[in-house]
């Protein structure tokens, strides 16, 4: 673990200082989620009616209003037709399938997931994405080597899920939903995994084991609010 994080620091520290010129607006993030729910919708893959869609809607609005300090997103919730366990995010746009709202127990733990959302884009997880992107294009680099790079590299990534799930917390705490959902649903997510992963499976994931991430939770809650989520 020691090794992973010196090695995670130094890369990050590297990925700053090449991005740092490369200016990214939330227009330009928000152009880039526009077309892909614009693809979804001729795909006809959206549901953009019923309960669940009125429900994640109402969520994201109490989230969104408690941002200190808001970036700017115009921020839009959409709900997949699919019945797999995921969720994304593109420049304010946030995809959340149908089956992980089903897989969700209680409204809390959906809060938890779209909070989680919502700080990948408060925190400019995806526009650190887009100036990669406009970097390779600048410089014609040869995308078999960025690709063996990223995949080397895509570990690192778990940096980023994990302050995201601290920041979901930390949104969700002042709402009337519970906050501590989100160790309920990472637990319930371990068993669906089946098993923790070894170091090496660790090094190549672009997510955090399950485990960890309820782990990393609990000590967030412990140190930051001094309390105990069973």
């Amino acid at each position: 673990n020691e090794i992973l994080t010196n090695a995670g620091d130094i890369y990050r520290d590297i990925e700053d200082v090449v991005l740092h010129n490369i200016e990214v607006s939330i227009q330009e993030e928000a152009e880039v989620g526009k077309e892909f729910y614009e693809f979804l919708e001729y795909k006809n893959r959206l549901i953009k009616s019923g309960n669940d869609y009125d429900k994640i809607n109402k969520i994201m609005d109490d989230l969104v209003s408690r941002l200190l300090d808001p970036k700017g997103y115009d921020y839009q919730i959409c709900l997949l037709d699919d019945e797999s366990i995921n969720a994304k995010t593109i420049g304010g746009y946030i995809f959340v399938h149908k089956g992980f709202i089903d897989f969700c127990e209680n409204d809390s733990e959906i809060a938890s997931l779209i909070g989680h959302e919502i700080a990948h884009n408060e925190l400019g997880h995806f526009k650190k994405h887009l100036q990669k992107i406009i970097f390779v294009e600048k410089y014609e680099l040869d995308m078999e080597m960025v690709r063996d790079l990223s995949e080397i590299t895509s570990g690192f990534n778990q940096q980023q899920e994990a302050t995201a799930d601290m920041f979901g917390m930390d949104l969700v705490y002042p709402t009337d939903y519970e906050y501590c959902a989100s160790i309920s649903l990472f637990e319930r997510l371990h068993l669906e995994e089946g098993r923790s992963p070894d170091f090496f499976e660790n090094l190549q994931a672009t997510h955090p084991s399950a485990e960890n991430r309820a782990d990393c939770l609990k000590n967030h809650y412990q140190i930051n609010y001094n309390g105990t989520c069973k």
